[in-house]
This record gives C-alpha cells, sequence and structure tokens, in this order.
C-alpha cells in the first residue's frame, strides 16, 4: 500500500466521525442554550413534548386563575405521586364533569357525542360564550395533554408533572363552579 492509498483509506475510515465532530462543535451554542429544558428523554420526544406544553399551559392558566387555591387536591397530589397518569386522568374528570353541568345548565336539550365529547365540549363552551375565549384555550390544551395520557402507549408523566397539571386542572374546574353558580342566579 502506497503512501496516497493509505491517506485515502485513512480518510474513507474517519470521514464521518470528524463530520460529526465538527458539526457539534458549530451547533455547540444552541445546544447549550437547549440543555436546562432538558428534562428526560423518552420514547419519540412524548415526554418532553408534554413538559414544554404543560410549562406552557401553566403560564395561561396562572394569568387566567391568579390565585391558584391548594383546596381539595390531596386526593389527586397523593394519587400524582404513586400514579401520575392515573391522577392526570382523574383531574380531567373534574372538569369534565363542570363542563358538563355547565353546558347542560345553559342547554338542557343539548345532546354530547358519544365519539368525540371533549371536543364538542369545547365547541359549545366558545360558541355559546360559556367561557372567555383564553380560558377555552386552557381547556383545549389541558385536553390535549390529557388525550396523550390517555392514549400514547406507554407514555407516563413524573409525578411533578402530574402535580402541575392537577393544579391547573383544579383552577380551571373552580373556575367552571363560578360560571355555573353564576348560571342558578
Amino acid at each position: 500500500m502506497d503512501r496516497y492509498s493509505f491517506i485515502i483509506a485513512l480518510l474513507d475510515k474517519t470521514i464521518w466521525p470528524i463530520t460529526l465532530f465538527i458539526s457539534l462543535f458549530i451547533i455547540r451554542k444552541p445546544l447549550k442554550e437547549l440543555v436546562p429544558f432538558l428534562k428526560k428523554a423518552k420514547f419519540k420526544d412524548l415526554e418532553l413534548e408534554f413538559e414544554k406544553e404543560l410549562n406552557n399551559v401553566s403560564q395561561q392558566a396562572a394569568n387566567e386563575f391568579p390565585d391558584f387555591e391548594d383546596n381539595w387536591r390531596n386526593h389527586l397530589i397523593i394519587l400524582a405521586n404513586n400514579y401520575p397518569n392515573q391522577a392526570v386522568l382523574e383531574a380531567w374528570k373534574e372538569i369534565e364533569q363542570r363542563a358538563y353541568r355547565l353546558i347542560i345548565n345553559n342547554n338542557p336539550a343539548i345532546n354530547l357525542s358519544k365519539t368525540t365529547p371533549y371536543k364538542q365540549m369545547e365547541e359549545i363552551l366558545t360558541s355559546k360564550n360559556l367561557v372567555e375565549t383564553r380560558k377555552t384555550k386552557v381547556f383545549k390544551d389541558l385536553r390535549l395533554l390529557r388525550n396523550k395520557v390517555a392514549h400514547a402507549r406507554q407514555f407516563s408523566v413524573t409525578p411533578e408533572q402530574a402535580v402541575a397539571f392537577i393544579t391547573i386542572a383544579i383552577s380551571f374546574a373552580e373556575y367552571l363552579d363560578e360560571k355555573i353558580s353564576n348560571t342558578h342566579c
């Protein structure tokens, strides 16, 4: 093997590692900026996506529900520590029950779809102005997060994520309680 053949063979074996190293070196700053947001990577970015969306919903909810009260959530928080996915689903049931009650109080003849009741609830809450538009966005985002927990295979949330979801869900449920009590006046 002559010198040129040796150099070509060496380049052939090292070109991809060198290219990868150079690429990582070039994008190191943007990667460093993303690291603080990285909590835990899971199958196909589902867990990271849930964390990011949950943070967005948390910010929206904090703006819409200024006094996040810590009442009646003890059962859900205990559940979140042991069964976080189940806690998210239970918290959503509280919203679902209240949204249904609010809708029925305003239109007793309504018949919700059996295949997509949550989507239909969202549309009714918006179209009938039963809930403010920005709060309907929180309802939709919570519904989408709940759907990930309920339907994505082998998807699990952390206890901390479940508690954050529960906090928002309880605030939204209490908001719906206020709306329900205003319809009885």
